[in-house]
C-alpha cells in the first residue's frame, strides 16, 4: 500500500493498480487494501472492476460501513441508483446514533436523490448528538431544501439562539428568507453573519439579496468594496463580474474576467464569458477565447451557443451552425439559442427553416439578449 500510495503521487495508476492488486492477492482479509483499490478503480473510471472488488470485500467484511459506502458508490457509478439508496439505507440502520457516520451517509444519500433518507439519517445524527454542528447545519440545509420551510427555520433561530456568537444562525436565517422572498430580511441576517465571519458565501449571498430588494447601486457597491479588500477571493469576483454583465456593464466585467483568467487560465466559463464580451465589441480574439472554451467544455451548452454565434457573426455561417444545433440539443428551452440559429439559417438562405426558429423564440415569451433584433428581423421577413 506504501508503494501504491507513492505511484499515485507521481501519477502513476496503472503502477498503483499493480501494487494493491498484489496486496489484495497476497492477504485475502486485506480490507484497507481492497478499499484503496476500489477508490482508485473509480477514480480512473473503471467502474466495473471497482465494483468486483467491492462486492468481494463485503463478502469478508458485510457490516463495514466503510466497506458499504464502497458498493454503494459502485452502484451509482454504474447507474445502479435504486441499489446504491438501498444500501445506503442500509448503512444508516448499521450505524446507529454514530452522528458521524450519519452525516456522511446522508451525503451519499443526497448524491444518489434520496432526500428522504437524508433527512432521516442527519435525524437520527443530531438525536445521537445535539451538538454535532454539521448535522445540525446539514438538516436544516436539506429541510429548506427539499422537505418543510417552517421546520428549516424553527432550526435555523435554534441554531441563532444556541450558538450566538457564531455566523452559521444568521447564515441559515438568511437562506430561509431568500427562500420566502423577504430579501430585505434576508440582508439583515447575512450582514450580522458577515460581522461574526468574514467568509466569501455571505458576502455573495449579501450581494444576491441587495439586488433581488430592488438595491442593484447598493449591491454592487459592496460587492466592489468586498473584492478589492479581499483580492484573492475569486468566487466573490466571479459574482460581481456575472452581475457586471447581466446589466450591460461589459467594460466592468471584462476588467474582472482578466483578473480571474490571470489566475485560472483554464476555466472555461470565464473564457467563454470573455468571449461574449470581446464578440459584443466586436474584437476578432472573441473567436480565439471561444474555441479555448469549447476545448475545455465541448459540452456545455452556452459555451457552444457562444462559438457559434461568434462563427456566424464573423461569416462562417454553417461551421456557426453546428454548435448552435449542439448547444440547442442541451439546452431546448433557451430562446435566445433559437434566435442565433434562425439568423445562421437566414445566412445560408433557408428562411422557412429561419422563421420556424425565430417563431419558436419569441413564442417563448420570455427576455432574451437579442430579443428586440429577433422581432424586427421577423417583422423584416414577414414584409
Amino acid at each position: 500500500m506504501g508503494l501504491a500510495r507513492l505511484e499515485e503521487s507521481l501519477g502513476h495508476m496503472d503502477e498503483a493498480v499493480r501494487w494493491l492488486e498484489k496486496a489484495r492477492s497476497t492477504d485475502a482479509n486485506a480490507v484497507s487494501a481492497r478499499l484503496y483499490l476500489v477508490e482508485l478503480y473509480l477514480r480512473t473510471g473503471q467502474t466495473e472492476a471497482a465494483m468486483k472488488v467491492a462486492q468481494e470485500t463485503e463478502l469478508k467484511a458485510p457490516e463495514n460501513l466503510e466497506v458499504l459506502g464502497a458498493v454503494g458508490r459502485c452502484h451509482d457509478a454504474l447507474g445502479q441508483h435504486a441499489l446504491a439508496q438501498a444500501t445506503f439505507r442500509r448503512m444508516a440502520d448499521l450505524a446507529g446514533f454514530d452522528p458521524k457516520w450519519l452525516y456522511r451517509i446522508a451525503r451519499y444519500q443526497l448524491a444518489v436523490g434520496d432526500a428522504g433518507n437524508a433527512i432521516w439519517s442527519l435525524q437520527k445524527a443530531v438525536k445521537g448528538d445535539p451538538e454535532f454542528l454539521p448535522a445540525q447545519v446539514a438538516l436544516t440545509e436539506v429541510q429548506l431544501q427539499y422537505a418543510s420551510i417552517d421546520e428549516a427555520e424553527e432550526r435555523a433561530q435554534a441554531l441563532r439562539a444556541r450558538y450566538p456568537e457564531r455566523a452559521i444562525g444568521d447564515s441559515l436565517t438568511g437562506d430561509v428568507m431568500m427562500k420566502r422572498g423577504r430579501y430585505a430580511e434576508a440582508a439583515a441576517s447575512y450582514r450580522a453573519a458577515l460581522a461574526r465571519e468574514e467568509n466569501p458565501r455571505l458576502a455573495v449571498r449579501l450581494y444576491q439579496a441587495l439586488r433581488r430588494d430592488g438595491d442593484v447601486e447598493g449591491a454592487v457597491r459592496f460587492l466592489e468594496h468586498w473584492v478589492d479588500t479581499h483580492p484573492a477571493d475569486l468566487p466573490s469576483k466571479q459574482a460581481l463580474a456575472e452581475g457586471h454583465l447581466r446589466t450591460g456593464q461589459l467594460d466592468a466585467a471584462r476588467v474582472r474576467y482578466e483578473q480571474i483568467l490571470a489566475v485560472r487560465p483554464d476555466s472555461p466559463f470565464i473564457l467563454n464569458n470573455l468571449a461574449y464580451i470581446l464578440a459584443k465589441k466586436g474584437e476578432p480574439r472573441a473567436l480565439a477565447y471561444a474555441e479555448q472554451a469549447h476545448e475545455l467544455a465541448p459540452e456545455a451548452a452556452s459555451v457552444n451557443d457562444t462559438l457559434g454565434w461568434i462563427l456566424v457573426q464573423q461569416g462562417q455561417p454553417a461551421r456557426g451552425l453546428a454548435y448552435l444545433r449542439d448547444a440547442h440539443y442541451r439546452a431546448s428551452a433557451d430562446p435566445e439559442i433559437r434566435y442565433h440559429m434562425a439568423v445562421a439559417l437566414i445566412q445560408l438562405g433557408r428562411h422557412e427553416e429561419a422563421m420556424k426558429n425565430l417563431n419558436a423564440a419569441l413564442g417563448a415569451d420570455r427576455m432574451f439578449d437579442g430579443v428586440v433584433e429577433a422581432r424586427a428581423l421577423r417583422r423584416h421577413m414577414a414584409d
